[in-house]
C-alpha cells in the first residue's frame, strides 16, 4: 500500500540531498525514461557509499571499533581512551 508513493517521496529526499532538479512533480518521475536513469544513478552512488563503508570497516581497526559500537549501541564518548591502542 502506498509504495509508489513511498519510492516518490524517498527518490525526492535523495534528489534535494544530492542537489539535482526537483523536475515537474513525482509522477512524471515514473512515466520519463530520464527519470529512471537518475534515480540507477542514485542507487548506483548509494550502493558505491556502503561498499566502501564496509572496506573501511573490513580494513581499518578504527572502522571496525566504530561498526562494533555502533552495533552495540555504546557510546564512543564514555569509553576509558587510556587503555585503547
Amino acid at each position: 500500500y502506498g509504495k509508489v508513493e513511498r519510492e516518490a517521496q524517498w527518490a525526492t529526499a535523495q534528489r534535494t540531498l544530492h542537489g539535482l532538479n526537483q523536475g515537474s512533480s513525482n509522477s512524471d518521475m515514473y512515466t520519463d525514461n530520464n527519470g529512471y536513469r537518475e534515480l540507477s544513478e542514485i542507487a548506483e552512488q548509494a550502493a558505491k557509499r556502503a561498499e566502501v563503508a564496509r572496506l573501511r570497516e573490513l580494513h581499518t581497526l578504527k572502522g571496525h571499533v566504530e561498526s562494533v559500537v555502533k552495533l552495540k549501541g555504546l557510546d564512543i564518548e564514555t569509553i576509558n581512551q587510556s587503555y585503547t591502542v
